[in-house]
């Protein structure tokens, strides 16, 4: 009767099911030795393996005697007790298909004969186990007639479970080698490296970190980041990244620091970052690179301290000669149109020089956290009407077309109406001064942020002007960056301008960004959120210290 093909579980249970009605005392050790063997064999030791597997296995067949040999060792590991043949290694070995690959079944030749206590055997299968370790390992069954098709369908199931085995095994070989691959990058690397798990607790933490926090990886490791990582004045600031960024796309962070080291001393660190997400994009780990800028954060300090001093040294004259100038404009009636030229020209590098020296000290506080602003609720309509009426007279004694749109949408904001004001001021100036011939057109537009659903308004300023190259796009917001387009056209300036717009934007919750071309001109946006009802009516003229 031909037999049909049973499902892998099936098989299992039938496996099981013949441990049990063997009439051994032993048949329940049996089936609890079969479960522990296949659910925890790591293959460290090839020897106690087969043993205690060929055991089992001659347990569970109808038919046949059970042989495990070492192909490699030309050794037989084990053997059912019945067969007492000695030379039963040559012949194996012998016989053994050599180009045997992975794990498979295989009938012996017909007439090969292997002489036990039992009658000439008759048939042979061959499996070969690679899995138990890096030699080739062969099980093999005899029988005296041919082998029953349900042991041989049995075989087969056995086969597929040491697949199995093969695959999992030389994942578990594969990731075990990739963690110490990876545990000795980590402790290689010049920059502190921390991996943190979904709950936010430390999972990696290299001896750079150790040196920067004093903490060692002993220590950090399974602990909550709060308690290592201590961000003085932003005790929150993974769970507000990971919590603003989890019905968003985005996954890299980037901020500075002062922290509360081992020792209760503060260091600056820079943490650069990237969060982790699993198929379903939900936040799975966080992964940061942590670097000590204490000497950078000094030297600069140092650096602001100088220029603050210095530009204050030089505005007490300058303010001077800026006086004496306008008096001396004021009183221009008897010279000569050349002298009046000169005294125009003195009177204008004058008045950059303080500019100048305004802009660095308005920097220093920015970098210090000293700029105060004072928040109030606006119509940004307004504050942008106010600066395009005081600049298009500019643009058209230059000969360029000047467009403001106003919305019929509502555009209230919480800002501080002069910061604001210096924020236009300089984009609108720069559209002017920047383009030569075409139009500077300033319109509004209304959204909605998909995630929080939060209403902003956006001022739109283009221009038809040089344009900036692509090259230069990435640091047109640094200090002391002017592009090269702009420096040929001998436009007066230190490239502090958009930098302190950039930040004033930022210190007041709002965006800036460019889009630019080469001789097609910019685009500059500035994105606001609209004030609520209750934001408008709590906020009343109060001071913020950013």
């Amino acid at each position: 009767m031909k037999s049909t093909k049973s499902r892998p579980s099936q098989l299992w249970e039938q496996w099981l099911a013949r441990l049990h009605g063997i009439d051994d005392p032993q048949k329940d050790y049996y089936r609890l030795e079969l479960l522990q063997l296949l659910t925890h064999s790591s293959g460290a030791d090839t020897a106690r393996f087969c043993s205690r597997f060929g055991t089992i296995l001659c347990h569970s067949l109808h038919s046949g005697s059970v042989v495990i040999f070492d192909k490699k060792n030309n050794r037989i590991i084990y053997k059912d007790p019945s067969i007492s043949d000695r030379s039963l290694e040559k012949k194996i070995s012998a016989r053994l298909p050599i180009s045997t690959e992975g794990i498979s079944i295989r009938q012996f030749p017909r007439g090969v004969k292997i002489y036990s206590q039992q009658p000439p055997i008759k048939s042979i299968c061959s499996l070969k186990m690679n899995f138990i370790s890096d030699e080739e390992i062969f099980l093999i069954v005899t029988s005296p007639e041919s082998i029953p098709g349900e042991d041989r369908q049995f075989l087969h199931f056995v086969a597929g479970v040491f697949r199995l085995f093969e695959k999992q095994l030389s994942t578990e070989r594969m990731l075990s080698q990739e963690q110490r691959l990876l545990t000795l990058l980590t402790q290689h690397i010049n920059e502190g490296l921390v991996l943190f798990s979904k709950d936010l607790a430390v999972k990696i933490w290299n001896r750079p970190l150790q040196r920067i926090t004093g903490y060692s990886p002993k220590e950090a490791i399974g602990k909550n980041y709060q308690e290592i990582i201590r961000v003085l004045d932003k005790s929150d600031w993974l769970s507000n990244i990971t919590s603003s960024y989890k019905d968003s796309d985005q996954s890299g962070f980037i901020f500075d620091g002062k922290i509360l080291t081992k020792a209760k001393q503060t260091k600056w660190i820079s943490v650069s970052g990237s969060l982790l997400r699993d198929g379903s994009g939900e936040i799975e780990q966080a992964i940061a690179l942590v670097r000590d800028i204490s000497k950078e954060k000094a030297l600069e300090q140092r650096k602001n301290e100088f220029i603050s001093i210095a530009t204050h040294e030089l505005r007490t004259p300058i303010t001077a000669i800026k006086g004496y100038l306008s008096l001396l404009q004021s009183h221009a009636e008897q010279l000569s149109d050349k002298q009046k030229m000169y005294l125009n020209n003195a009177y204008s590098a004058t008045e950059r020089l303080v500019g100048l020296a305004e802009d660095l000290l308005q920097v220093i506080r920015l970098d210090e956290d000293r700029m105060k602003f004072n928040l109030q609720v606006v119509q940004l309509t307004k504050i942008v009407e106010k600066v395009s009426i005081d600049f298009s007279e500019k643009a058209r004694r230059k000969g360029l077309e000047f467009q403001l749109t106003l919305p019929p949408f509502d555009t209230t904001i919480v800002a501080d109406p002069i910061r604001l004001e210096q924020v236009f001021a300089n984009l609108i100036d720069n559209a002017i001064k920047y383009t030569t011939k075409g139009s500077i057109s300033i319109a509004f537009e209304h959204f909605s942020e998909k995630v929080t659903k939060e209403d902003k308004v956006t001022v739109v300023i283009k221009d038809t002007g040089i344009g900036i190259d692509s090259k230069d796009l990435d640091g047109v917001f640094e200090k002391f960056n002017r592009s090269d387009r702009a420096a040929n056209m001998r436009e007066p300036g230190a490239g502090l301008g958009l930098y302190i717009v950039k930040s004033f934007i930022e210190k007041q919750q709002g965006k800036i960004a460019l889009k630019s071309r080469p001789r097609k001109g910019s685009t500059f946006a500035v994105t606001f959120p609209i004030a609520e009802v209750k934001m408008r009516s709590n906020i009343q003229g109060n001071q913020y210290n950013y």
